[in-house]
């Protein structure tokens, strides 16, 4: 659906204005790429996945009593959702 000029015109007027008064804004609209739905899921999948097998490795090594895949399940449990965490903040970070 079009636009008629006038409301084409006072939308250019706002967008001069957002940009004039905040250009920080404005570079990260015109940047903004968001995230497919698809990528968002494997993601997720992946992590669930991931945090799945470093439990069943713990309890492994728990049952075993072997404190190499105790170690190894509680780094993956831990230590990698840490990592994606830190990793996605220091993104956000690095977007501002």
């Amino acid at each position: 659906m079009a636009l008629h000029d006038y409301e084409q015109r006072k939308l250019d007027e706002i967008e001069k204005h957002l940009v004039e008064e905040n250009p920080r804004m404005a570079r990260r609209f015109a940047e903004f790429r968001p995230f497919h739905l698809v990528t968002l899921v494997a993601a997720g999948l992946g992590l669930i996945a991931l945090l799945a097998v470093g439990l069943v490795v713990m309890v492994i090594g728990v049952q075993l009593t072997t404190p190499g895949l105790i170690i190894l399940g509680a780094l993956l449990t831990a230590a990698v959702p840490a990592a994606v965490a830190w990793y996605l903040l220091r993104r956000a970070k690095s977007a501002k």
